[in-house]
């Protein structure tokens, strides 16, 4: 693979630094294996093999620019002249230790979700994955939690929730969603909340990142920063974090937001994965 700046045209905020890494596929619809991602980031080994982070792409996808009007429409039309924005909907799998953790479940086969197929592919079964860390709770990031018949698609994984998120969405704050109705029974006592600032399983921090929900919440471990919802189109949002979808449920606090990861992976020189980033899924800065 080799190393390309992501749109470099449109991101000059950081093309001196960042940059992502693409396959020859990325032109055409994606198969399964072409959508499969190891992250740079090795987490050493087990026996004789080693461990990666994987981005998963569960769904290819394009943002319109008509989700970013409001703010400055003459701009947005010279970034985006076609209309829209490459995006996609991803997941990440962390294999770490006796752990097999996912980040985010992506929106489920009866909606186009490729999880399972992919996790297949890379050798696992939904009951062989112990821990789900999810983002947040919009239903392209836990739809996959579930079967058709709205049983648990991960019958033995125990499901980490920000605390704030989920009592947002179960008090009707985030409209009229009954996502944690689902998630109750599905997964009964196998939910853990947790607050911004804990770690889990020793080693993966949980950092605050409100403004696209109320506990938008980002994952940290090492270099990395697996950040949920920070950007929705990348090629718009990295070079101009002012601009908002309209999934954003305090678009201010989402700006401050977004300009202080995109600041930190800059200054830190980290590597930013997105649930709705383009092909390969991740930016790194050098």
């Amino acid at each position: 693979m080799k190393k390309i700046l992501l749109l470099s045209s449109l991101f000059a905020l950081l093309s001196a630094a960042c940059g992502n890494r693409q396959t020859e596929s990325a032109t055409h619809e994606p198969s399964i294996i072409d959508s499969i991602f190891h992250i740079p980031y090795n987490l050493g080994t087990v026996g004789h093999t080693d461990l990666f982070l994987y981005g998963i792409q569960d769904s290819p996808q394009t943002m319109s620019a008509d989700l970013f009007r409001g703010l400055d429409d003459a701009l947005l039309d010279s970034l985006l002249p076609d209309g829209q924005a490459e995006a996609s909907f991803n997941v990440f799998l962390l294999p770490l230790g006796d752990r097999v953790v996912l980040f985010d479940a992506g929106i489920g086969a009866a909606k186009g979700g490729r999880l399972m197929v992919a996790l297949d592919s890379l050798g696992y079964t939904p009951d062989q994955i112990t821990d789900i860390c999810i983002t947040h709770l919009h239903f392209d990031h836990v739809g996959g939690l579930f079967n058709s018949d709205g049983t648990a698609a991960f019958p033995t994984a125990t499901l980490h929730i920000p605390q704030v998120e989920y009592a947002a969405w179960a008090s009707g704050e985030m409209g009229n969603s009954d996502i944690t109705s689902q998630i109750g029974p599905a997964y009964d006592r196998r939910i853990e909340f947790f607050k911004p600032g804990d770690t889990l399983f020793g080693s993966i921090a949980t950092i605050a990142a409100p403004g696209h929900t109320p506990g938008h919440t980002i994952y940290g471990f090492n270099n990395i920063l697996i950040a949920g919802d920070i950007m929705h189109a990348v090629a718009l949002q990295l070079e101009h974090p002012e601009f908002c979808a309209r999934f954003d449920a305090d678009p201010k606090q989402a700006v401050i937001t977004r300009k202080a990861i995109l600041d930190r992976v800059r200054t830190e020189h980290l590597t930013l994965c997105g649930m709705h980033f383009p092909r390969p899924l991740y930016i790194t800065c050098e």
